[in-house]
This record gives C-alpha cells, structure tokens and sequence, in this order.
C-alpha cells in the first residue's frame, strides 16, 4: 500500500511544481463559467425566467447551479491517463513498469488521485467560493448531498476506466489522440458536461440512456440539484457501476493481448 501512497503524494507534488499553468487555468475557468451563466442568464429571461423541459421545470437558479457544479467537478474528475498509457507504450517505459512491484493501472489510478485532490483545494474550492460568493446556488439536502458526491466519485473511476481503455489502443495505433477528442465531444453533448439532456430531444436522450457519457456528468449533477428521485438515482449509480464493471473487463482482455503483442515483438 505505501508504493501507491507515494504514487498520490508524487501526483500532488507534480500538479504543484506548474503553479503559473495553476493561476492560469482558474483565470480560464472562472472567466469560462462567468460567460456560460451570463448566456443562460439572457436565455432563461427570454423564456420569462425558466422553461418546462420533459424532466420538469428548470429555471435560472438551476442552471446557475448546474454550470457552476458542473466546472466544479470537470476539474474534480479530470484524467490524463489516456495520453500517459500512450506515451509509456511507445516510448517502451511499460515494458519496465510490468516487471516493478506495483500494479500498472493501479499506480496511474493514484497518480490521478493525487493530482485530483490538489485541483480540488486550489482549483474547485476558489471557484466554488467565487460562485457561492456570486450566484445564487442552490444546496440539497444531505441525503443528496451523500448521493451525488457518491455518484461523482463513480464518475471519475468510470471516466478513469474509459480513457485507460483507449488508451491502451496504443499498443496497435501509432497515436490515440483522436479517440480522446471523439470521446470528449460525446461527454460534451451526451453526457451533458456543457448542456444538460433537460433541453435535448427525446430521441437524443433515449439513446444516451445506452450509453456511459450521461453517467460521467449529468448523472450526479442532475441528483445534486434533485431533478432525480431516491430511486432513480439509486438507479443511476448501479448503472455506473455495470459499466465500470464492463470497462474492467474490457480492459482485462486489451491488456492481455496487448502484452502478448509486446512480448512476440520483444518490447
């Protein structure tokens, strides 16, 4: 266990080592949110101050507390571990990481944690505080509270899960950067990290119920501000962990073979 506590601290202290790209990347977020609640703003007192969707009404507070939530967990469950998976494939550092004393996925799991939890203080909490400060947010009730923390932390295993698993494509494509981009776009739109499924039609919403995007963001956020009942969103975090469960197993049968293939070519 102590291996993979200095993988977290090693994930912190890198995250500390860029504090400009740290100040800049709160100006980014900050001036990001700003801009998504004015536009909302403008929107919903178009509509007369809010808009009755096929998941109830939603009006100016909501979405003000959705966007802000939402910037607030982009930077909680943010991974890199895509490009990290393809960068050790081919500059051959996996084949050195399998014969140490530590589980591949496991360290670079850590290493997210560690990167997360310094986000979380000098990232999150400022922008929260701002927007507290700021905008009327509405606050659940505890029950909520528990239920979309829990569903947040699914996300970020989930959202971990599903980049890993493109990321090991690397053993047989020579750059996975595409699928990066095709996966953030679909999170984007499906999984309603900019615009809640709220204002999508039906037949949008109907097939990201297939799909895991919708359980990265909307899920928890749409438990946070309570648009879901008990049950539903007890719903939603069984979901979440059916699909981990299928990326696990996914993921089981790509490394193998990917490790084969590294073997047979002598990697």
């Amino acid at each position: 266990m102590r291996v993979y506590f200095e993988f977290i601290k090693n994930g912190a202290q890198t995250e500390l080592a860029y504090r400009m790209s740290v100040f800049l990347r709160i100006a980014s977020q900050l001036f990001i949110l700003v801009v998504r609640v004015a536009m909302w703003n403008a929107l919903l007192k178009a509509a007369g101050g809010g808009v009755a969707t096929g998941m109830g009404y939603v009006n100016l507070e909501d979405m003000m507390t959705y966007n802000v939530m939402s910037s607030v967990a982009t930077i909680l469950i943010s991974t890199t571990v895509l490009n990290e998976v393809d960068e050790k494939i081919k500059s051959g550092q996996v084949s050195i990481d399998l014969i140490r004393p530590f589980n591949f996925k496991g360290s670079l799991f850590c290493s997210t944690i560690g990167t997360n939890s310094v986000k979380a203080s000098i990232e999150a909490l400022p922008l929260l505080i701002f927007s507290i400060l700021l905008y009327d947010i509405s606050i659940p009730s505890f029950k909520y509270q528990l239920l979309s923390l829990f569903c947040l932390v699914n996300a970020l295993i989930l959202l971990f899960m599903l980049n890993y698993v493109l990321g090991l494509l690397g053993f047989w494509y020579l750059s996975v950067w595409q699928f990066r981009m095709i996966v953030g776009i679909l999170i984007m739109i499906l999984g309603g990290q900019q615009i809640p499924l709220w204002f999508f039609p039906d037949y949008l919403v109907d097939a990201s119920a297939y799909l895991p995007f919708r359980l990265v963001y909307f899920a928890p956020l749409s438990i946070f501000l309570e648009k879901t009942s008990l049950i539903d969103s007890l719903s939603l975090i069984l979901q979440q962990f059916l699909w981990i469960g299928f990326f696990i197993f996914i993921e089981k049968t790509v490394w193998s073979r990917g490790i084969r293939k590294l073997v047979i070519q002598g990697g």
